[in-house]
């Protein structure tokens, strides 16, 4: 009976031996690179005081195939997409990649799977009034092949005004759908106002996250909408008009 436990233990070992030889050949000494995250990132200046000339915000880059003993070079660039006008420039409105500042980190260290890129946004009076778009693509490189295409391009939109947290629209828009309403700078605005909170990405997580809070905020949102609008009942509140609107949407929650 010994014998037998012996024998099948030795052919569980052999097969789990074979499959991670399996996956090493089939890695072979290639690795592909791609981003992982979200796909669209959102940074403003309004929260931070006048002092704040620059912010950093992170891009995070993973390799499939197996980690090395040896730093590994990454390759990025900008994107110029031609339809935007607000495409941010480099050295104006970020930090270049070529600046030795910012390529010292294109490298994957040795035995390391990731890396967190920075990417160092400046702040301008232009940002008040416009929002600028930086859109990353990954290259290949010497050390790399490319990963999933899908995964091969995230933007940045950064600006001095409200923009829209990229948690509100996460999880095919279950935010806007169940709770929170179609996004509006005015709303945006409003929910900060009845909370004196920052209504970014980290509070929308905690909003999704936590039911308690959730109620409570959704609460608290729709009793202050009501006070306002019957405070004002010939200007309830409203979103600027979009184009071709003549008055803007009405501020509404869920």
């Amino acid at each position: 009976m010994k014998t037998i436990k012996y024998i099948f233990l030795f052919i569980i070992i052999g097969m789990f031996a074979s499959c991670e030889q399996k996956e090493i050949e089939a890695f072979g000494n290639d690795a592909w690179l791609q981003f992982s995250g979200d796909t669209l990132q959102a940074k403003s200046f309004i929260y931070d005081p006048p002092s704040v000339l620059k912010d950093t915000v992170h891009l995070y880059v993973q390799i499939v195939g197996r980690n090395v003993k040896k730093d590994r070079q990454i390759k990025i660039e900008q994107v110029i997409d031609t339809g935007n006008v607000n495409v941010a420039v480099a050295g104006e409105h970020f930090l270049a990649f070529t600046d030795p500042e910012f390529s010292k980190h294109l490298m994957i260290k040795a035995d390391s799977g990731s890396v967190k890129l920075p990417i160092v946004l400046y702040r301008h009076d232009i940002l008040k009034k416009k929002s600028f778009t930086l859109k990353v693509r990954l290259l290949e490189s010497g050390d790399f092949k490319l990963g999933e295409s899908t995964n091969l391009v995230r933007t940045i939109v950064f600006s001095d005004k409200l923009e829209k947290p990229s948690y509100w629209d996460r999880w095919g828009g279950y935010l806007a759908k169940w709770y929170l309403g179609a996004y509006g700078p005015v709303k945006h605005r409003f929910m900060i106002d009845v909370t004196g909170l920052k209504i970014d990405d980290k509070f929308l997580e905690g909003f999704v996250r936590n039911a308690t809070l959730r109620n409570f905020y959704m609460t608290l949102f729709k009793d202050k909408l009501r006070e306002y609008n019957d405070a004002h009942p010939d200007n309830p509140l409203r979103e600027e008009p979009k184009e071709g609107q003549t008055i803007g949407d009405l501020v509404q929650f869920v």
